[in-house]
Parts: structure tokens; sequence; C-alpha cells
């Protein structure tokens, strides 16, 4: 065991107990609190932009092979961001292509369109994840801004950086209308699509 450790950190504060076996493997709990995000080098290349992050983790890790870490890693993570900055589909776009358009069709050819990233200023971002062998999977992401809510669901490969999610999208200049889409692939390269089967029963 080891005791707790606490401190300051990327301007904010951090808090871990825990212990180290003889195998190398870890378990670690802790807390972060009000770090901003901009100061972390490790989230250049992420949709994330900025904002202050308050985080809980319990997990349980292996050193023994330092390049093999993350495929090791398993437990549970809570995370908020507030007052932050995401890059992800042009919510201004959207607005402008679908005001009038009137039927399924039309709504999908139009978010098609939509493929370009633009940042967007965030209330709040939030979500539970449970991690299982560097697979992290949530099912209540939420994120409020004053242009649109979302609530989501899916994965984050944390080994090949890789996210695949499912966004209930509701957009307020548009009478909140829910589009369902899909965000896939690296976190530098993500595509967006529209969750054709859902937006057929919205």
């Amino acid at each position: 065991f080891f005791d707790k450790l606490e401190g300051e950190i990327y301007e904010g504060k951090f808090e871990f107990d825990g212990h180290v076996k003889f195998d190398q493997s870890a378990m670690l709990n802790g807390s972060l609190k009000k770090m901003n995000l901009v100061k972390i080098p490790g989230l250049q290349g992420t949709p994330i932009n900025k904002g202050r992050l308050e985080s809980t983790v319990k997990l349980i890790l292996n050193f023994k092979d330092l390049s093999q870490y993350l495929q090791t890693l398993s437990g549970k993570i809570n995370f908020q961001v507030t007052d932050g900055s995401v890059d992800t589909i042009d919510i201004d776009a959207i607005i402008q292509q679908l005001k009038n358009l009137k039927d399924v069709q039309g709504l999908f050819q139009g978010i098609q369109l939509a493929q370009t990233q633009r940042p967007l200023d965030i209330k709040t971002l939030k979500a539970d994840f449970d991690i299982n062998k560097g697979i992290a999977v949530t099912k209540n992401m939420e994120l409020v801004s004053d242009k649109c809510a979302v609530k989501g669901q899916g994965d984050i490969d944390l080994v090949k950086m890789m996210l695949n999610l499912i966004l209930n999208i509701h957009i307020q200049a548009l009478d909140k209308l829910t589009i369902p889409v899909k965000i896939q692939g690296p976190w530098n390269a993500l595509s967006y699509g529209v969750d054709q089967e859902k937006l057929g029963k919205e």
C-alpha cells in the first residue's frame, strides 16, 4: 500500500491512494479537481480543446510491460468537463441547411454535407465509464451547450485511440429536433454520419 498522494497539477488538484503488488499490478483510487485541460499535453489531437476537469477513478492495471499497460487497464472513471470547447460537427451549418427541409431523406442528405468540424463551446460534458482491458464503455454521456443538448453511449478504445459513439443531438434552434449521429474513428480524424435506423424512428 502507499499513503495518500496529493498535490497540484495543471492548475488543479489531485488525490490518490492504492497499492502495488509483487507482480507489478496496481490498484489506484483517486480524484482530480479543476484541472485545466489546455495544460495537458496528452489531450492534443483529441476532440476536447479546453475546459476544467473533475474526475474520480478506481483503476487496476499492470506495469510489468510498460508498452502494454493500457491493455491491462480496468475499472471505473467518471468525469465532468465544465466551461469547455470540443471539436464536433458544424451545428450552425446544420441549422442553416435543415431549416427548410421537410422530410427524413432531406434531413439525412443535409447532415451528410456537414462533415467539417468546428469548435463548440460547452457548459458541461460528463459521463461514467466502465473499463475492461483498455476499452471504456459509457451509457450515459451528456453534453449541454447553448446551441444543443446531447445524450449518448458507446465505447472508446484507449489503446488504439478510437471512438465509437452514438449521440442523440437536440438542436435548440430547430425546436429541439433530435438527430441521431454516429461518431467513429481515430481521435484526430473522426467521421460523422446519421444513424439512419434511428432517424427513421424519430
